[in-house]
């Protein structure tokens, strides 16, 4: 594929991350003002930009299924997508705020009516909202991502988790939140979907975890780049799992185009986390170990902002785009 379709994805992108997210996170809150007849302080600028963050994530991932699926999101599901963006990051505060599992938040909290918490009564406004529109097999995808979430407080704690307890917090936590955008959106799951979505969310909880590697650190956050004693095998990880998040997608029972489509909408994301991880590569060089505690923070943040970072992962972007190529050649001839 040439540069030309590649960079027109990374526009959208831009787009996106840019105009759509702040205008879809502007909406929302002035809808929930107005019904909820909250004021205007009621959510913080620093809530308001955690809320563009996940509503973001949410019509990525919703277009990224809806590529892979040929058909066009529909209004209702845009709107159900940045409902559950929305609720989040309010969620995430309220079970830190009341010291309780997001499982028993919803168990004991979910009945009361009265509440002078402002992000509480949004959250359970929103949720409610989903809950009546969606299915059981969502609501049971939403119990198993807050469980995920909930499992992920290990990696707070004083005892050094192992690679392998590691490994299965990061799939599971950035696997079902994934799942969990997807399956907001209508349609049934095609077999083999359901494992393809959750190794495409562990990726991307991979990415989010190199580019918090420093802050991390600094808060005593153990993830697989925190505890690494060698960034090459982290290289290693990510790069097996963009080889199951390619073949996986290839083996669903799409049509190839909509396929191909699909992984070069993904590939100016996973392309960032290429980026980020050959900074933390070079910065071991030829050592056998990554020692974290000798690199200072300038080092170790990957500014994605720098124009020589984003040609990287054009570049990137172009050399996958030109695999995908190669790999349905190969898959022709079997």
């Amino acid at each position: 594929m040439s540069s030309l379709p590649a960079l027109n994805f990374y526009l959208t992108l831009a787009l996106q991350a840019t105009l759509t997210s702040k205008w879809n996170t502007h909406l929302l809150i002035t809808e929930l003002k107005r019904k909820l007849k909250l004021n205007n302080s009621c959510i913080s600028p620093a809530e308001i930009k955690r809320m563009q963050f996940y509503i973001l994530q949410a019509l990525i991932v919703s277009d990224w299924i809806t590529t892979l699926r040929d058909i066009r999101l529909k209004s209702v599901e845009k709107k159900r997508a940045i409902e559950l963006g929305g609720a989040t990051p309010l969620l995430d505060d309220l079970t830190d705020d009341l010291h309780l599992t997001s499982a028993t938040f919803l168990k004991i909290e979910w009945d009361h009516q009265d509440s002078d918490k402002p992000k509480m009564v949004i959250a359970k406004y929103l949720l409610n909202r989903l809950f009546n529109t969606k299915n059981d097999y969502f609501k049971r995808i939403f119990v198993e991502t807050l469980e995920a979430q909930d499992r992920s407080i290990r990696q707070m704690g004083k005892t050094e988790l192992s690679n392998i307890e590691l490994e299965k917090i990061t799939r599971d936590k950035g696997g079902y939140s994934t799942l969990l955008y997807t399956v907001v959106l209508d349609g049934s799951l095609k077999p083999g979907e359901t494992e393809v979505i959750i190794e495409l969310g562990y990726a991307m909880q991979q990415l989010n975890d190199m580019f918090d590697i420093y802050k991390d650190h600094q808060n005593g956050v153990q993830t697989l780049f925190t505890n690494s004693n060698d960034i090459n095998q982290n290289y290693e990880r990510y790069q097996q799992t963009i080889n199951k998040i390619v073949s996986g997608f290839y083996s669903l029972d799409y049509d190839r185009t909509s396929i191909r489509k699909c992984l070069q909408k993904i590939a100016p994301i996973l392309s960032r986390g290429l980026v980020c991880i050959d900074q933390l590569r070079n910065l071991q060089g030829n050592s056998k170990q990554f020692k974290i505690n000798h690199y200072t923070r300038k080092q170790m943040i990957c500014d994605m902002e720098k124009p020589s970072n984003l040609l990287k992962s054009f570049k990137y972007s172009v050399d996958f785009n030109r695999q995908l190529k190669d790999y349905e050649i190969m898959l022709g001839r079997v």
